[in-house]
């Protein structure tokens, strides 16, 4: 007996045939190598001191192995250690011997199922073939004892019949492949039949199944409810008459010659039974403790009270506590679902919980159950949770099934709980639109758009999910592989999606994605003319989007007439890039009357909100800044574009010399576009946010976004308009080769870019303004930041620069110049060579701009350069008249700063040197940011020293060795601050 059991033959491989126990030893034969203490690993030896150091008896093994004697403790222990020694020798998991499994069952059974299940299993095992049928009413464990013998008889099938029973005898019949046969009676079947026709029919069903599973051999487990239907029909008997389910069964039953132990709700007429009582609390509660080890007894006590006697009960609360413990019990998902009632309510929770909004109303919950949530059982209401008010959650989301794939081994079981789950999908959107409904009405949002897309898209419902989308289509940023499944969808849906992707597109501003430029393709060469119309109106819009205008004309004058409508959207669409091409074009006139068209037919919201950003985008390049601020403010409800109509806002608040009012305009545009919009857009908005900082003085946070717009930059455009940009900034701070150093590289890139030509061409002659201006601050040594103070002599480079482009500027067309973007570069060229010249040229040249822009930013700068141009030569009358008119400037500190510094140099000049001092006083106390603050010091410092006032500086500046007084007055007025 002590022979190796690894390196010897003990175990007789021919004399009787192996136990199963023997079998699991002789599999580790050669397997495992070495020695220890105990022996050679795996011997017979070696086992009984393994067995008991871990607690087991002397002799357990020898007596398991030839006597098969021993506790059921003892027998799970040397399962454990053999089962970890198959692992660590790299074997599959080992199968748990027969007797095993059959002494586990009984410990989970009272009295009354032990015996069956023990006289069923000894029957099989005596080559009989035990036909049983047991029958119990609720609460009386029929599921517990099938429960165990599937355990106990793992190479037995189940079938569990509920409800409708056809779909499981058709997945009994692909098991057994008579699935064709099953499905064409199932076909013939019809409420319009006589009962009679329907009874024969029945009975050819009975009669294949039967066939078919005498054919099998196998052994057959079946759990029976009372009341049920077949295809939606009644069941019915031999004469025609309705009957229940077990009276239906009868006839299967007696057909059979397998092995059979059939589980049901109420007797069959003619077949004998076993009955079944419900279990003692004595029962129940050792049932508890089998099932839940781990558990203390008080929790034991508490899941008896819940269970109420009942084994069904019992059986669920002990499968939901197994599954918070996955280590002790393993597939538990599967056996819940099996489990009648437990099974609906977990589809319903995974209908009803996708991954990204997992709280639920509680009303739905009962709506998709078609009960009251009242009439829920104890182990129901614990597979979910209230997470607030009105609101719940599932309880253990790892326990939802999975919604089934179109491929999958068994096809029609598949598909028919596809239908299933699309049904529940359909009834929960149907659900929510009724919610939304209410919500609206209240003037409360109570369902996102997620849910209403999510319960469509699984209900597979085209139609409610174009409709859908059509209301937002944004809301294809929640629908990511929407457009490849759309490939097997009809081809008029497939469309109506496509312009569906083609709004998103222009709404993302975005025509070079992928899918977006499949769907122009896919209309462009639709049979229907206003799609295909339509395509080419979006293509000429992708080519504005794209700074080729041109290429958009001519797109937009291939189209061929088509009637259209007041009530198509298309008709909107068209006159919307018709006045796109006429803005390029400088016929502001033309674009205004394009977009009051547009505005005037009854378009849905989202394209109104369009045609209102249009409509501010036109009268703001027309210079018409209210009537732009007010277009603008009308777009707010799509985030988007509300986005853009803030930048367009804070952008044109820019321009008017209102800073304050820009830089709230433009976060809130960053926040509105950060989620959706492009990077390059993104980059633009916040380079335009420095830019505004910038003209507040906060250069510090204009450092931060514009490198942060330069990281977002997507190509070499963006990044050149950003260095553009961010060269004025690097001006004002007074860092002239960090400013020549951007703008030399803008202005080369731009040069040599072909992609945007009319916006390229703009912003190449922006990037030339602002290397003429990193220019003069290289020679000048002064930041470029109000005050500004001229000098006869400027750079020549500079001067060659800006004479260059306003000649450039005078040649362009009337149109194009007389746009707000080519006037302000216009007035900008002039007041920056006004500093570098001098000022009876300079005056001469400004004094013809005033008249010219009708923005009071721009107004109010040539008006403040003319006033020092005066000053410069001398001409204190002019200056002062100019200066009375000059009371109300627009909320600008840079502009309150020069304002001052010259109304103080001009009362100096005057004599009147108090006046002149409380003047600079004056609008030190108005919390003038600091570098306006430190450029008034110096241009104040450099004023006293030309007019020789050095005692107007403050006393502690009397000596301000080794700093000149322009320095020290600016280090003053910093630290002032």
């Amino acid at each position: 007996m002590s022979k190796d059991l690894v390196s010897s033959t003990s175990i007789p491989e021919t004399a009787s045939p192996l136990s199963d126990w023997q079998e699991l030893v002789q599999g580790l034969k050669t397997q495992l190598k070495g020695k220890d203490a105990w022996g050679q690993k795996g011997s017979l030896r070696w086992l009984e001191q393994a067995l008991i150091a871990q607690g087991g008896k002397a002799g357990t093994v020898r007596n398991i192995l030839y006597k098969n004697l021993a506790s059921l403790e003892e027998k799970r222990r040397f399962f454990k250690l053999l089962n970890d020694l198959y692992h660590e020798a790299g074997l599959p998991t080992p199968k748990a011997p027969e007797d095993l499994q059959l002494s586990q069952a009984k410990k989970f059974l009272d009295r009354d199922k032990r015996q069956i299940l023990a006289r069923f299993v000894r029957k099989l095992r005596a080559g009989d073939c035990p036909q049983q049928v047991v029958v119990g009413g609720p609460a009386t464990g029929k599921s517990i004892l099938i429960e165990q013998l599937r355990e106990t008889l793992p190479q037995s099938h189940f079938v569990n019949l509920a409800q409708d029973i056809a779909p499981a005898l058709v997945a009994l019949a692909e098991h057994l492949g008579i699935a064709a046969e099953l499905e064409r009676e199932l076909a013939k079947l019809s409420q319009q039949q006589p009962f009679a026709l329907q009874a024969e029919i029945q009975q050819n069903i009975i009669s294949q199944l039967a066939k078919g599973l005498n054919a099998w051999d196998g052994i057959i487990l079946l759990r029976a409810e009372s009341e049920a239907k077949l295809a939606g029909l009644c069941l019915r008997g031999l004469a025609g008459e309705e009957v229940n389910l077990p009276s239906w069964l009868e006839a299967l039953l007696q057909k059979l010659q397998i092995p059979y132990l059939a589980t049901l709700s109420s007797k069959p007429p003619h077949l004998a039974a076993e009955m079944l009582q419900p279990p003692s609390r004595e029962e129940a509660r050792r049932f508890l403790q089998q099932r839940l080890p781990f558990s203390p007894a008080d929790r034991i006590e508490r899941l008896l009270n819940q269970a109420a006697g009942s084994y069904a009960e019992l059986s669920r609360l002990s499968l939901l506590e197994l599954s918070q413990h996955p280590s002790e019990e393993s597939d538990m998902g599967r056996k819940l679902l099996d489990d009648p009632k437990l099974g609906q309510i977990l589809k319903v929770l995974a209908v009803l919980s996708p991954e990204a909004e997992f709280d639920f109303p509680l009303s739905m919950l009962e709506e998709l159950l078609g009960k009251s949530l009242q009439k829920l059982s104890p182990p129901e209401r614990m597979l979910f949770s209230e997470s607030s008010e009105g609101y719940a959650r599932a309880s253990f989301r790892h326990l939802l099934p999975p919604e089934p794939q179109n491929a999958t081994q068994n096809a029609t079981q598949n598909a028919k709980e596809r239908k299933s789950f699309e049904a529940l999908h359909q009834l929960a959107l149907e659900s929510f639109q009724q919610l939304a409904l209410e919500g609206k009405a209240e003037g409360k949002t109570k369902v996102s758009n997620f849910r209403l897309l999510y319960h469509a898209h699984k209900a597979h419902n085209i139609k409610a999910l174009i409709t859908l989308l059509e209301k937002d289509p944004l809301r294809l940023s929640l629908m990511k592989h929407l457009w490849t499944e759309s490939t097997q969808w009809p081809l008029d849906d497939r469309e109506n999606l496509a312009r569906i992707m083609l709004r998103y597109g222009a709404i993302l501003g975005n025509y070079d994605h992928e899918e977006v430029k499949e769907a122009l393709l896919l209309l462009r060469q639709s049979a229907k003319e206003s799609l295909s119309q339509m395509a080419r109106v979006k293509w000429a819009e992708a080519a504005i989007d794209k700074g080729n205008y041109s290429e958009a004309a001519k797109l937009m004058a291939e189209l061929s007439p088509i009637q259209l409508t007041s009530q198509d959207e298309s008709k909107a669409e068209t006159l919307l890039v018709e006045a796109a091409l006429a803005r390029w074009q400088g016929n502001y006139e033309l674009a205004e009357a394009k977009v009051n068209e547009a505005l005037g037919l009854p378009i849905a919201p989202l394209l109104e909100e369009r045609a209102r950003l249009w409509q501010g985008l036109v009268a703001k390049d027309g210079g018409h800044s209210d009537e732009a601020l007010k277009a603008l403010s009308h777009v707010k409800e799509h985030p988007l574009l509300s986005g853009r109509a803030r930048y367009q806002a804070g952008d044109l608040l820019m321009r008017l010399g209102r800073p304050k009012e820009a830089k709230p305009a433009m976060l809130e545009a960053l926040e509105l576009l950060s989620s959706k919009a492009p990077q390059e857009e993104l980059s633009r908005v916040e380079a335009r946010l420095a830019t505004v900082e910038r003209h507040l003085g906060q250069y510090k946070e204009a450092e931060k976004h514009f490198e942060s717009a330069l990281d977002k930059a997507p190509d070499a455009f963006i990044r050149a308009r950003v260095s553009s940009e961010a060269s004025i900034l690097a001006a004002a701070q007074g860092h002239p080769w960090e400013a020549i150093r951007l703008a030399a590289k803008a202005e080369q890139d731009f040069r040599r870019l072909s992609e945007r030509p009319a916006e390229r061409e703009y912003r190449h002659k922006r990037s030339l303004y602002r290397l003429a201006i990193a220019y003069w601050v290289d020679d000048s040594a002064a930041p470029y930041r109000q005050p500004f103070r001229g000098s006869s002599r400027g750079p020549n480079q500079a001067k060659n620069i800006l004479n260059t482009l306003i000649r450039d500027i005078n040649n362009i067309n009337e149109s194009q110049k007389k746009s707000d973007r080519y006037l302000s570069l216009y007035i900008d060229c002039h007041l920056a060579l006004a500093l570098m010249s001098p000022p009876k040229k300079a005056s001469s040249q400004l004094n013809h701009l005033i008249p010219l822009s009708g923005n009071p930013f721009l107004k109010a700068q040539i008006q403040l350069a003319l006033v020092e141009c005066y000053l410069r030569q001398e001409d204190f009358t002019q200056a002062a008249a100019l200066l009375t008119t000059l009371r109300h400037l627009p909320p600008h500190d840079g502009l309150k700063a020069w304002q001052a510094v010259l109304e103080a140099e001009l009362l100096l000049s005057l004599g009147q040197s108090h006046s002149a001092a409380q003047a600079i006083e004056d609008v030190l106390k108005q919390s003038l940011p600091l570098p306006f603050r430190s450029q008034l010091g110096r241009i104040w410092g450099q004023i006293l020293n030309e007019k020789n006032y050095p005692e107007l500086a403050p006393a502690s500046l009397k000596d301000a060795r080794p700093l000149d007084l322009s320095e020290a007055l600016a280090l003053h007025f910093e630290d002032s601050y």
